[in-house]
C-alpha cells in the first residue's frame, strides 16, 4: 500500500513537473522568437541617419523643385502650342508668332526636362530595374527611342485625334522628341522621313495629302502631344510628393526600401545618366571619339537634338541638373548634398575635386558659341573638349565617388571600360 502511493505521488510530482517545463517552454519560446528576430533585423538593417539627411535633403530641395519646374514649364508649352494650333485651324493670320512662342516653350521645357533626366529614381523610373518604377520618363521623352517615321505616319492616319491614343501607341510616337519633329519641321507632301518601302510611302496616302493639310495634322499632333506631356509632368510631380518621397526619405526604416542602400544605389543609378547618356550616348559617337566611322571624323547625325539643334543645351542642362542633385539643389551648398556627405566620411578632397570638375564642364559646355552641330562641322575639337570635361566628372563618379559610399554601379553600365 505504502509502495502504491509512493508510486502514485510520484506520477503526481512527474505530472506537475511536465506543466511546470510546458509552461516555461511556452514563455521561453516567444522570448527566443523575439531576440532572434531582433538579432536577425539587426544584422539586415543598414539604416544610417546621415544617409537619411542626405536623401530627404535630395528629395525635397533637388528632385521635388526639378520636378515643379518641368510643370510648369509643360504647362506653358501645352498653352502655346494649343494656341498655335488653334490658329492655324482657323485664318492662320499669327501663325508664325504662334509658332515662334510655342517653339520657344518646347526649348524651355526641354531644358527643364534634360536636368530631370537625372532624377530617373522611384516613378519616372524604369518599372523592371527601380524600386517604384513607374516608366513615367519614357511617356514624357523617349530618347534615343525615337522615330520621327512613326510620327508621319501617324499624321497619315490621324489616330492622334483618339482619347486612347497615349495608351495604345509606343512612345516613339509622342513626347518631347516628337514634339520638337512636329514643331520644328516643315512638311512637304513631297518628302517624309520614311523609307520608300514605307506603306504610306507605296500606297500613295503621303503624297495625297497637302501642304496645306499637313500642316493642319501636324499642329493638331503637336497640341495633342504637348498637353499629354503636361499631364504627365503634373502625375510624376504628385507621384513622387504623394507616395514615394515618403518611402525614399525613409529608405531602410519604413516602406517600400527595406535597406535603404537600395535607394541610395537607385539615386546613384539615375545620376549615372550623365555617363552612360549625357558623356556615351550623346557626345561620344558624335565627336568622333567612339564608334563613328565616318571619313569626316565626326557624325552629327547622332546628336540629340537636330530638328531644334538642342544638342548642346540638353548636354548643359544634364550638367546643371547632375549639380544640383551632387549639392543638394543648392549651387552655394546651403543644402546637404552628396558633397556634405562625402565630407562626414572624410572625403573633403573628394568632394572639392567633383563639384570644381562639374563646374568646369558646365562652364565649357555654355562656352561654346554656335550649336554643337555646327561647332562640330567646323571642328570636333570643342566637342571632344566637353566630352573630356564630363569625363573628368563620371571617372570620379564610378570610382572614388562609388568607393567612398559603397555604391554599386548600375547593370546598364556593366562592361563600361573608359
Amino acid at each position: 500500500m505504502k509502495k502504491y502511493e509512493k508510486t502514485n505521488q510520484l506520477k503526481k510530482k512527474s505530472s506537475k513537473n511536465s506543466l511546470i517545463m510546458i509552461l516555461a517552454l511556452l514563455v521561453l519560446i516567444p522570448m527566443v522568437a523575439f531576440f532572434c528576430d531582433n538579432g536577425a533585423s539587426k544584422a539586415t538593417s543598414d539604416f544610417d541617419a546621415t544617409r537619411q539627411t542626405l536623401l530627404k535633403s535630395v528629395s525635397a530641395n533637388s528632385v521635388i523643385p526639378i520636378y515643379t519646374a518641368f510643370e510648369t514649364a509643360a504647362k506653358v508649352l501645352s498653352r502655346a502650342v494649343n494656341a498655335y494650333n488653334t490658329d492655324v485651324q482657323g485664318a492662320g493670320t499669327n501663325k508664325a508668332t504662334l509658332l515662334a512662342t510655342a517653339k520657344e516653350a518646347w526649348r524651355k521645357a526641354m531644358y527643364a526636362w534634360q536636368e530631370a533626366e537625372l532624377t530617373q529614381v522611384g516613378p519616372a523610373g524604369s518599372s523592371s530595374k527601380r524600386t517604384g518604377g513607374k516608366d513615367i520618363r519614357d511617356e514624357i521623352y523617349s530618347w534615343p527611342t525615337s522615330s520621327t517615321c512613326k510620327v508621319d505616319t501617324e499624321i497619315v492616319t490621324k489616330e492622334y485625334d483618339n482619347a486612347n491614343f497615349f495608351t495604345t501607341r509606343l512612345v516613339n510616337a509622342y513626347g518631347l522628341d516628337a514634339l520638337e519633329y512636329l514643331l520644328f519641321t516643315t512638311f512637304s507632301s513631297s518628302t517624309n522621313t520614311c523609307i520608300p518601302q514605307a506603306t504610306i510611302n507605296t500606297s500613295g496616302s503621303w503624297a495625297a495629302i497637302s501642304d496645306a493639310e499637313l500642316e493642319k495634322r501636324a499642329a493638331a499632333y503637336a497640341a495633342a502631344v504637348a498637353s499629354n506631356i503636361s499631364s504627365q509632368a503634373t502625375a510624376l510631380k504628385n507621384e513622387w510628393q504623394n507616395g514615394f518621397q515618403a518611402d525614399f526619405d525613409n529608405a531602410g526604416k519604413s516602406g517600400a526600401y527595406t535597406l535603404q542602400m537600395t535607394a541610395m544605389n537607385d539615386l546613384y543609378a539615375a545620376i549615372f545618366y550623365l555617363d552612360t547618356q549625357t558623356k556615351d550616348a550623346k557626345l561620344a559617337k558624335a565627336t568622333g571619339i567612339r564608334g563613328c566611322t565616318n571619313t569626316a571624323g565626326v557624325c552629327v547625325k547622332d546628336l540629340e537634338s537636330l530638328h531644334a539643334a538642342y544638342s548642346k543645351e540638353a548636354v548643359t542642362a544634364n550638367l546643371t541638373g547632375f549639380q544640383k542633385l551632387l549639392l543638394g539643389g543648392d549651387v552655394s551648398g546651403a543644402n546637404y548634398g552628396f558633397d556634405d556627405y562625402l565630407e562626414s566620411l572624410g572625403k573633403t578632397t573628394l568632394a572639392a575635386n567633383i563639384k570644381t570638375n562639374v563646374k568646369t564642364a558646365i562652364a565649357d559646355a555654355k562656352s561654346i558659341s554656335a550649336t554643337l552641330k555646327a561647332s562640330l562641322t567646323a571642328s570636333k575639337a570643342d566637342g571632344q573638349d566637353l566630352y573630356n570635361k564630363i569625363k573628368a566628372v563620371t571617372d570620379i563618379l564610378k570610382g572614388e565617388f562609388a568607393t567612398a559610399m559603397s555604391l554599386t554601379v548600375p547593370s546598364e553600365a556593366a562592361g563600361d571600360a573608359d
